[in-house]
């Protein structure tokens, strides 16, 4: 996936939050107040929070980032549902209010079995006091988070009109990237550049960009106080990976154009993204992972694939230490297991190819990852395929053990060799 995300974002209608419009004016408000006495007047139920029950609420996991917007799920959490009318979102809703390692969370919306809010933003407990991390006030322009240790976990906790819940723990993280998805399916919440969301009947198209919501990216690089909305261009500082888990060759060709916070919205966040310029030709979906190349939040993205792709037809096919003739289409002796000292393994195939058919490959490494990326002119015709090489001399001794050569057809998964890799001695 190329990274291009100093650009502007794409500015287009958002209804995952649905807050009327404020106007931000700076302001301290991350320390919690006491609720008015006339709150306590009445007997109220001890607000509960389930086990587990605090999580982001894009992919619903235990993990809550500076800024992000997160989800409590319990008993007893308000008497009734309650949403603000305006930003900036307030700190105290229908008699609630949450706290962070003791700072006072903006609040989307409570009800008796869920609150969703807003993390705050400036919480210096989130973070253990080094000289490295430890800014006060905390900047988040100059925020560094690859420099930081492990920020631990923190503490949350409800009061309703003055009756606190017990201690919820979850985990922090300076950055925790997570998609949207649209209710009921595991389609992401995706957007065309008009702001029309994307569905099975307005699929995305090859080479176009879209607009992906999530939450979860920890400090920007602007400042954006707690329940504000965010100004015009607010980039991430930790730039997650958007990558495709089924067709890895489309990595690359995808393009970020932007990640950061949605102008006009509190916490949310948007990942332009533009697709490759072909699409596989798959049945309306294709997955997504953010995040983790193995371990991130994966969601469906509804496409509309390459007619008349993936044609080719393939034979032959071999891992060598042959280097490829400069003429003619020799099949070459194949083997299934080298040593580094051979230096350099090829890979050797035929295949009849239509000018619709889009050739890449890769070489798949025992740890998952897919190294050296190439490609071949379209051709039509009854054609042998050589080029495609890989440096075994330079592995290293984590990257000896089984490997893969794999070839596709408009980045669906065409071929693939199985071989290994030993060390000489």
């Amino acid at each position: 996936m190329s990274d291009t995300t100093n650009n502007p974002p794409v500015t287009v209608p958002v209804t995952v939050v649905v807050l009327a419009a404020g106007t931000p004016v700076p302001s301290n408000q991350d320390s919690a107040s006491p609720l008015p006495a006339e709150f306590g007047a009445l007997a109220t139920a001890t607000p509960s929070i389930n086990v587990g029950g605090v999580v982001d609420a894009a992919a619903y996991q235990p993990v809550l980032t500076p800024g992000g917007i997160m989800s409590i799920f319990g008993q007893n959490l308000a008497d009734k549902i309650y949403q603000p009318s305006s930003t900036p979102l307030p700190t105290a809703l229908g008699n609630v209010q949450v706290t962070v390692n003791g700072k006072a969370a903006a609040l989307f919306y409570v009800s008796p079995t869920q609150i969703n809010f807003q993390a705050p933003v400036t919480a210096l407990t989130y973070y253990p006091l080094t000289t490295t991390c430890l800014q006060t006030p905390l900047d988040p322009a100059t925020f560094a988070p690859d420099n930081c240790p492990s920020p631990g976990a923190a503490s949350v906790v409800v009061i309703r009109s003055g009756v606190a819940s017990g201690t919820a723990g979850v985990a922090v993280s300076t950055s925790a990237a997570a998609v949207f998805t649209q209710s009921g399916e595991p389609a992401g919440i995706a957007t065309h550049a008009n702001g029309q969301l994307i569905t099975a009947s307005s699929p995305a198209q090859a080479g176009e960009t879209i607009v992906i919501y999530g939450s979860g990216i920890g400090y920007p690089t602007c400042s954006v106080a707690t329940g504000f909305v965010s100004g015009s261009t607010c980039l991430v500082n930790v730039v997650p990976q958007i990558t495709f888990p089924d067709y890895p060759d489309f990595n690359d060709s995808a393009v970020l154009q932007y990640a950061g916070l949605t102008p006009g919205s509190v916490g949310l966040a948007q990942f332009n993204l533009q697709l490759p310029s072909s699409l596989p030709d798959v049945s309306g979906v294709i997955r997504l992972r953010i995040g983790d190349p193995t371990t991130g939040q994966t969601f469906n993205l509804y496409v509309q694939g390459m007619s008349g792709s993936n044609s080719a037809t393939f034979s032959g096919q071999v891992v060598t230490t042959q280097a490829p003739a400069t003429t003619g289409c020799t099949v070459p002796t194949a083997a299934t297991s080298f040593l580094t000292s051979s230096g350099t393994v090829y890979l050797f195939f035929f295949a009849n190819v239509t000018s619709n058919d889009s050739l890449t490959d890769d070489w798949l490494a025992p740890d998952g990852s897919s190294l050296y990326h190439g490609s071949w002119l379209p051709v039509s015709g009854n054609y042998c395929f050589t080029g495609a090489q890989l440096a075994i001399g330079n592995l290293t001794a984590s990257q000896l053990g089984s490997w893969q050569a794999r070839v596709f057809d408009n980045g669906r998964l065409l071929l693939s060799v199985p071989f290994t890799v030993k060390a000489s001695n």
